[in-house]
């Protein structure tokens, strides 16, 4: 394909729209596209004030040597820092190449490693003004939102770098010094609200994914993070319980009350938890709306939703599951 795209390039070498479009089809060989398609597509992003949403999508996808992912790198927080204090980024197609960078292209770390607290700026404008858009016509949704779905994917291989530096995007609730801590603590916040709302299944093997939409059904979210957030256990002891109402009192400082005591009580009054007779300080649940069991419980040999993977892998212990429904996560936005 390439030596035909290439012929045809040689044979419309004035027609520029020809070449946008022979380029824009050439990327789809992601590392196979051929060095002058390349070339074309980092010209006109380089020089380009405002380039394209199709050309900064193909050079996603294709861009291979060091150099070129350092530009289009550079080029994405650039324009993104330039434009933190608007209302709207207005940058899906960049986060879209982003993407299509970390996901397919290795030793990123590096590159990310240096500009990452300005980047972890741009990602956390992001993840709010699509999650605060999205909220606002949750009532009219059936599913959330493409590109919510997809800076979600770009923050997951964003966080990835994890594994290769450490230190990089550090999961801590009480500590928000930096950037990149602030970032991962709104993409936590983000994403258990999005589940609070409507939680996402994927189904695997070619299936649509699900979208339960909780609408207009009664919740409380401090029992479901205190309870079911990101997964459910048989038994909860004080300590565990304390511990989780402290970081719901960081997520949301003025909707939790600061009582512990008076909050189980309250559940308990529901009829929601019970506490265990033969165990001190020890809780279990018991009856739950039917609604809620249908939307925020897993059952046996289900999946769980994408939401709660993504919480425990925020929180640096995802299993198996988690990582492969992650993937899928990724894959789903791999050839759009």
């Amino acid at each position: 394909l390439n030596k035909r795209l290439r012929t045809f390039w040689s044979n419309n070498i004035d027609d520029e729209d020809i070449k946008d479009w022979i380029c824009r089809t050439a990327s789809h060989l992601w590392s196979g596209t051929d060095e002058v398609f390349i070339a074309y597509l980092m010209k006109i992003i380089s020089e380009k004030k405002k380039p394209k949403r199709q050309f900064v999508e193909a050079a996603g996808r294709c861009v291979r040597n060091q150099d070129n992912i350092r530009s289009l790198v550079n080029r994405f927080w650039q324009i993104g820092n330039d434009r933190l204090d608007d209302e709207l980024l207005h940058m899906e197609h960049w986060f879209k190449a982003l993407y299509f960078i970390l996901r397919t292209k290795e030793n990123v770390h590096q590159i990310i490693d240096k500009h990452h607290q300005i980047i972890s700026k741009v990602f956390k404008k992001q993840i709010l003004c699509e999650w605060f858009r999205f909220r606002e016509e949750i009532v009219f949704e059936t599913r959330l939102s493409s590109p919510l779905q997809q800076t979600l994917a770009a923050s997951l291989y964003l966080l990835n770098l994890r594994k290769l530096n450490s230190t990089l995007f550090d999961f801590n609730l009480k500590k928000q010094d930096k950037p990149d801590q602030q970032f991962v603590f709104w993409l936590y916040k983000v994403v258990f609200e999005s589940w609070t709302k409507m939680p996402w299944i994927l189904s695997g093997n070619g299936e649509p994914a699900l979208f339960h939409s909780v609408g207009g059904t009664r919740t409380d979210p401090v029992f479901l993070y205190l309870f079911l957030w990101p997964e459910e256990y048989e038994i909860y002891p004080k300590s565990f319980l304390t511990e989780k109402h402290s970081e719901m009192l960081l997520l949301y400082p003025h909707k939790t009350n600061t009582n512990l005591d008076e909050v189980l009580h309250s559940f308990e009054s529901e009829g929601w938890i019970k506490k265990l007779p033969e165990k001190k300080e020890k809780w279990c649940i018991a009856e739950l709306p039917l609604r809620w069991n249908q939307y925020f419980r897993v059952k046996k040999n289900d999946r769980d939703s994408i939401q709660s993977s993504i919480g425990r892998f925020l929180q640096k212990r995802a299993n198996k599951s988690d990582l492969e429904g992650i993937k899928e996560l990724g894959e789903s936005f791999a050839d759009d």
